[in-house]
């Protein structure tokens, strides 16, 4: 085995069609949230989601270790949107302005 072999992240491959997924749901919220005239507040919810989906997404990776459930595939596919509400919730209780202090 040559050490390629051993650096490649093999355990990709299991959640490879829902990062796919995951990827093209986030560019097009991406452009579009930044193409807002809001100056700047939406594009900040989205990143605030996208920054906490790829966390969660890192910690499920790192924590199974390439054995992934159903659940944890459909998480990967489909988070991004719930992290999008999760974040609508709490920036509702937290408006922005407090984070820009």
């Amino acid at each position: 085995m040559s050490p390629r072999t051993i650096i490649t992240f093999h355990f990709f491959g299991k959640y490879r069609e829902a990062i796919k997924v995951s990827l093209c749901l986030q560019v097009p919220v991406l452009f579009v949230s930044s193409s807002v005239l809001d100056g700047g507040d939406l594009l900040q919810y989205m990143m605030i989601a996208c920054t906490a989906y790829w966390l969660s997404l890192l910690l499920i990776v790192v924590r199974r270790n390439g054995h992934a459930s159903p659940l944890d595939v459909f998480l990967i596919a489909w988070g991004y949107p719930m992290a999008i509400v999760a974040t609508a919730l709490v920036a509702t209780v937290v408006p922005l302005g407090l984070l820009r202090r």
